[in-house]
């Protein structure tokens, strides 16, 4: 009975975990460059082959049969692409990210909605320095030209590039639709991603797909709280009734 427990609220847990996944995909359905987080789920048992023994005592006591939310991946998938006609908007059609300068160190977006703060220096919507092969982007000028390659002219002459990077390993997500690499992961060009000026790359978020997956997760909750509270009236009855007999 108690091992039954365990498993309806390890299964809720897993399950509430999952919504709130898929709610902030939807909420960011429509944030540019975002990249939806995919949730994926284990047995405790598979789990507990990799972990050290004394951990989960009450699991392990009880029937190994729970299940987790063993991940978030990623999906890294490109979006669509937008027209704004923006000239400093650029879309990065490839597996580059932008390198812009935070407070708290260098970060990678796909976000490329930018502008141009009070000293001209390119930003993006946080006003982070965009960074270029020399550092941050200064455009000085009127007509503003990004060639595919991240080349970026002022009035017909040549002022910088963008660095464009990609990483073999995966990256961590931050907030603010921003990407830290991991320890010992290294930024490399990426010499096949192209800029399209002028664009921006929209959600990879699939809408319909979400709204299905919060109706299942959400209903797949409802039925484990459901099996607890039964199994706690069960359990109820075992100590207040049949102690009695």
């Amino acid at each position: 009975m108690i091992s039954g427990l365990y498993t309806a609220a390890s299964g809720l847990i897993a399950r509430m975990e999952a919504l709130d996944a898929t709610t902030n995909n939807l909420a960011n359905a429509n944030t540019t460059g975002y990249k939806a987080h995919k949730p994926s789920f284990e047995s405790y048992l598979k789990a507990e082959q990799q972990t050290p023994v004394g951990a989960m005592p009450m699991i392990r006591e009880a029937q190994n049969t729970g299940t987790r939310l063993s991940s978030t991946a990623l999906d890294m998938r490109a979006g669509g692409v937008q027209q704004t006609g923006n000239p400093l908007d650029v879309a990065l059609e490839g597996d580059g990210f932008l390198v812009v300068q935070t407070p708290a160190g260098v970060r990678y977006t796909k976000n490329g909605s930018l502008s141009l703060d009070s000293n001209n220096r390119l930003v993006t919507k946080q006003g982070y320095p965009v960074l270029g092969e020399g550092g941050p982007i200064v455009l000085d000028g009127t007509r503003i030209e990004i060639n595919p390659a991240g080349a970026i002219s002022v009035d017909g002459s040549q002022v910088g590039s963008l660095q464009v990077v990609e990483f073999k390993d995966d990256l961590l997500k931050e907030g603010e639709n921003l990407f830290m690499a991991a320890r010992d992961t290294v930024a490399e060009p990426s010499p096949k991603t192209r800029v399209k000026q002028g664009y921006i790359e929209t959600s990879n978020v699939n809408v319909v797909k979400e709204m299905i997956a919060l109706v299942e997760e959400g209903r797949a909750a409802e039925t484990y709280q459901k099996v607890i509270q039964a199994m706690g009236d069960v359990l109820g009855k075992a100590v207040n009734e049949v102690g009695k007999v």
